[in-house]
């Protein structure tokens, strides 16, 4: 079992701080998104995944003060099929796309500031899916 704090006043206010072991995000939802119908919605891979939702759109942010990262996270339906974007940059004017995956979407961003870099970062986190209070 995984121990965690999540801290917010939310609906009231969009920041969401959460923290586990290690490490820490903070959120601020931009817009909590809605549910597809039960037939084209789709789920995270991990047992009992999370349900992912369309027009979702979320600023995270990670890491240790100096290397902090800051960015945008959108996800639409097109044909019933969840495409993830993220954005960054000082005015997230830098933008990737993956029709694949949110995990695949955050390794491509994870490419684009480093292409030799081999650390992973968890999608699921940084998209927020594991929030309770959006459960």
């Amino acid at each position: 079992m995984i121990n965690f704090v999540e801290i917010h006043n939310y609906p009231e206010k969009p920041i969401i701080e959460y923290s586990e072991t290690g490490q820490s995000y903070t959120y601020n939802i931009i817009e909590e998104g809605n549910y597809s119908p039960v037939a084209y919605l789709k789920y995270t891979k991990r047992q009992n995944g999370f349900q992912i939702p369309d027009n979702y759109e979320i600023k995270t942010s990670w890491g240790k003060p100096k290397k902090r990262h800051l960015v945008r996270y959108i996800i639409k339906y097109v044909n019933n099929n969840p495409i993830y974007w993220v954005c960054y940059g000082n005015n997230y004017q830098y933008q990737i796309k993956s029709e694949k995956s949110y995990s695949d979407a955050v390794s491509l961003y994870a490419k684009a500031l480093d292409p030799e870099i081999k650390t992973r970062h968890s999608g699921l986190y940084i998209f927020g899916f594991q929030l309770e209070i959006l459960q």
